[in-house]
């Protein structure tokens, strides 16, 4: 599995271990609803700085997606 596709498969669980809607977390973030919706179903590449609020936003250390040496 791609480094994205782990990201994004980790994203989605925690959005729906938490019941999070993604109009929130796209508010939260300054992201269009839709932004989010094809980042997470994989159609749309993030940018870092994305993927870094969206960490915030969920309580995910971005560290934890860093590849071992």
């Amino acid at each position: 599995m791609s480094t994205e596709k782990t990201i994004v498969n980790c994203f989605n669980i925690k959005i729906a271990e938490r019941r999070l809607k993604q109009k929130d977390i796209a508010e939260k973030i300054g992201i269009t609803e839709d932004r989010l919706s094809r980042i997470l179903s994989l159609k749309s590449k993030m940018l870092a700085e994305e993927m870094i609020m969206i960490c915030i936003v969920l309580d995910i250390d971005p560290n934890n997606f860093r590849k071992s040496a």
